[in-house]
């Protein structure tokens, strides 16, 4: 998210991308589910949106977003770790000074890595 330029990144069941929020809706945070209505997008991932509304259907919710507990894995000489299937990156592993067995509270994202072709989890502590 990008509040400055009032972009939007997100994931569906089929597709992830980025598109431009601010002419159809205000007050957007992380975590936020939102009904889209999509005109189109390109290879890029940027998409035109027809209509954008908050939703709080729960069990729609829970494909995206979910609470996690558990013990942080960072392999010695890593920055980044693990709780499971979610990844937390290395900013996080720094901000919250984690280190191979501590614990962590937090919510995960579903997420798409372009580099492994393949649908996860990343670490968001809000």
């Amino acid at each position: 998210m990008n509040k400055h330029k009032e972009i939007l990144n997100f994931v569906s069941e089929n597709k992830f991308g980025f598109f431009k929020y601010g002419r159809q809706i205000k007050d957007v945070k992380i975590g936020d589910l939102l009904n889209v209505r999509f005109k189109d997008g390109d290879d890029n991932g940027r998409y035109l949106v027809n209509t954008i509304s908050k939703t709080d259907d729960e069990s729609f919710r829970s494909k995206f977003y979910r609470p996690i507990t558990g013990l942080v894995k960072i392999r010695e000489g890593s920055s980044f770790g693990f709780v499971d299937d979610v990844f937390i990156h290395p900013d996080f592993v720094t901000k919250m000074n984690l280190i191979n067995g501590s614990e962590v509270t937090g919510f995960a994202l579903k997420t798409f890595n372009k580099s492994k072709n393949e649908w996860g989890w990343k670490y968001v502590n809000s």
